[in-house]
């Protein structure tokens, strides 16, 4: 990654994450039954479901009650994470450690407003 912002004056810093690095050169496995391949689909699907809970949320409740809305949403998000779960026989645990995973190899996730 390279930062560098509008008023400075030195030559941009090179930062490289020696996390994703190392990911890079790791051979892919299975992990809880499921391939690298798999896991990155559970990835995008977990991101997904999120991304449904809150467009739903606020399609249907207004912004002026807002903590009905985020009641809402995460109510959303649990139930489409939770038929996810079921799918691929998954436990939370399971599902937090792929999505930790994707993190750190910088898997990419759908882009907002995208359909499962």
């Amino acid at each position: 990654m390279i930062a560098k912002g509008v008023s400075d004056k030195r030559e941009p810093r090179v930062m490289i994450s020696q996390e994703r690095l190392a990911a890079l050169t790791q051979t892919p496995e299975n992990r809880f039954g499921l391939s690298e391949t798999l896991r990155k689909q559970v990835y995008r699907e977990i991101a997904a479901a999120e991304d449904r809970g809150t467009r739903e949320a606020m399609a249907r409740v207004p912004d002026s009650r807002i903590k009905e809305q985020a009641k809402l949403e995460d109510a959303l998000q649990e139930k489409y994470k939770a038929e996810l779960l079921r799918k691929y026989k998954l436990t939370q645990d399971q599902a937090g450690k792929i999505v930790l995973e994707g993190a750190q190899k910088g898997w990419p996730a759908p882009t907002t407003g995208a359909k499962q």
